[in-house]
């Protein structure tokens, strides 16, 4: 995971074909599938909303996707995640929305963490699951 943030991180620093810098946002997002091993997990950042049009990435493996509007079931946690961090609380988020009877898609997981690996304390990381069925 360290190094496709690196891969995006560089991405972003140096000046693009476009003259275009984005500086790093958050959180970083990993979306990380749960019922097919055989599928990589996706590493992504969000763009500011004032870059109506962003410029292709320089690297011909990272590219722009866009999302509908969504609802996701969150659970937050502090300290300096690792993957069994997330994997613990991801699992605790799954358990307490199916003892609720939310319906949610149990096919991927996202994990979003808010900080730079630099910042020791007051850490911020999220688990996500999409909604289902929210009509």
């Amino acid at each position: 995971m360290w190094a496709s943030i690196v891969q995006m991180y560089t991405e972003q620093s140096p000046p693009p074909r476009t003259g275009v810098t984005i500086k790093m946002t958050v959180p970083v997002r990993a979306t990380v599938p749960l019922a097919d091993a055989s599928i990589n997990a996706t590493m992504s950042f969000f763009l500011p909303s004032a870059i109506v049009n962003p410029p292709a990435p320089n690297d011909p493996s990272l590219y722009l996707e866009s999302y509908s509007p969504t609802s996701y079931y969150v659970r937050s946690f502090g300290g300096y995640a690792l993957n069994s961090d997330y994997e613990k609380h991801s699992k605790a988020l799954s358990e307490e929305l199916l003892a609720l009877g939310l319906a949610f898609d149990g096919t991927f997981g996202t994990a979003a963490g808010y900080n730079d690996p630099l910042t020791f304390f007051k850490r911020h990381n999220e688990v996500w699951f999409r909604a289902t069925n929210t009509e």
